[in-house]
């Protein structure tokens, strides 16, 4: 067991992140807990808690690492099309699905304070997606761009979770591609008529 002067506090935070996402890629988050990783790094529970104020700080942590990976993954896309960027979110939550189920599936409590850090990593995400919609600023209100931004997330997230967890071919679809393309398509073209 180590003991408290072997490793400086930004070291711990570092080393109880990366054992904690160890756990996340290979369990899933809801096989995280605070004995389990100050197990893998040989520290007591009671250390994380002088580094973290509880799992869900911890999670916090997760989910900005997560989200500046789907970041990086998206900007690495096409990202003037919302088609590309939709394929590279459906690739993105395929290969990190424990990383971005967490993002998305863990509820924090009502209470729980988001650093100040943590909002510009939101509005970057729903930026590259803004930024992909920009021709509809000329041709709809800034509500209705924001509003159709969010439609066509929401809607390209469900074909996520459908396709993720299997369920897309139980209603007779199995391609999450074909299903983008069919509502943007669709979708952009009502909305622009």
């Amino acid at each position: 067991m180590a003991r408290r002067g072997d490793h400086t506090f930004e070291e711990l935070s570092s080393m109880i992140l990366n054992a904690a996402y160890e756990i996340l890629e290979t369990e899933g988050f809801q096989k995280i807990s605070t004995r389990k990783i100050a197990t893998k790094i040989g520290y007591t529970v009671g250390t994380l808690y002088n580094v973290f104020q509880n799992l869900e700080d911890i999670f916090i942590h997760l989910n900005a690492r997560t989200l500046d990976s789907l970041i990086k993954s998206l900007s690495e896309s096409d990202v003037t099309s919302i088609k590309s960027l939709a394929y590279a979110y459906v690739k993105f939550s395929q290969e990190s699905f424990n990383a971005w189920s967490l993002l998305f599936e863990y509820q924090f409590d009502d209470k729980t304070q988001f650093p100040r850090w943590y909002q510009p990593k939101v509005d970057s995400l729903l930026g590259i997606v803004a930024n992909s919609l920009k021709d509809l600023s000329g041709k709809c209100s800034p509500e209705k761009t924001k509003e159709s931004i969010i439609v066509i997330w929401s809607s390209i997230h469900g074909i996520c979770i459908l396709s993720n967890r299997g369920k897309l071919n139980k209603t007779g679809a199995s391609d999450p591609k074909s299903l983008i393309d069919n509502l943007i398509d669709n979708y952009l073209k009502g909305l622009l008529a």
